[in-house]
C-alpha cells in the first residue's frame, strides 16, 4: 500500500485497489432506473406474482447493514477521573499525617508549666509574731509529658 493515499489523485473503483469497495444501490434502485415496476409486497422474484420482466437482469438489493450496538456513555473521562482519584489520594493522606502528628508519642518529653500557688496561707508559724509581707512567695507546678510531633512544633515556636 501506498504511504499516502492521496498521492496518486482520488481512489474511483476500478482502478485495481482492494480497498475500495462502490457503494451498493439504494433499496428503490429498481424502480428509478426504469426496468420496470417494482414487485408487489409479499412477492417472490421470478414468481407469476412478480413476473419476469421486472425481475431479469436486477441483482438482488442487499439489505442495509444493522445499527451498530449502542454502548454506554462513559462515567467520566479519564482524565477527570484520574484527577479525582488524585484528589481523594492526597486528602487520605493529609487526614493521615494530622492524625499520626497528633497521637503518635516520640522519644522527646515537654516540660510544661503548671499551675502557680501562693505559699503565704500554707505556712504558720507559732510563738512568734508575724508580720504581713508586702508580695507574695508561690510554688509552680510543672508536667512531664511525652511528645507528639504536633506537640513539639508548638514548643518550638512557643518558648
Amino acid at each position: 500500500m501506498d504511504p499516502d493515499p492521496r498521492a496518486h489523485g482520488p481512489v474511483t473503483p476500478g482502478d485495481g485497489r482492494r480497498d475500495v469497495v462502490p457503494d451498493p444501490p439504494p433499496d428503490d434502485a429498481p424502480a428509478r432506473a426504469g426496468s420496470g415496476p417494482a414487485p408487489p409486497t409479499g412477492a417472490v422474484p421470478g414468481s407469476a406474482a412478480g413476473g419476469a420482466a421486472a425481475t431479469a437482469g436486477a441483482l438482488p438489493v442487499p439489505s442495509p447493514p444493522p445499527p451498530p450496538p449502542s454502548a454506554p456513555p462513559p462515567a467520566a473521562p479519564p482524565r477527570r477521573r484520574r484527577h479525582r482519584l488524585a484528589l481523594a489520594l492526597a486528602a487520605f493522606l493529609v487526614v493521615a499525617f494530622v492524625v499520626g502528628a497528633a497521637f503518635v508519642p516520640l522519644p522527646y518529653y515537654l516540660f510544661r508549666p503548671g499551675s502557680v500557688r501562693d505559699t503565704e496561707p500554707l505556712i504558720g508559724v507559732e510563738g512568734a509574731q508575724v508580720y504581713p509581707s508586702a508580695g507574695s512567695i508561690g510554688y509552680t507546678t510543672v508536667s512531664l509529658r511525652q511528645a507528639s510531633l504536633l506537640g513539639l512544633v508548638h514548643g518550638w515556636l512557643d518558648d
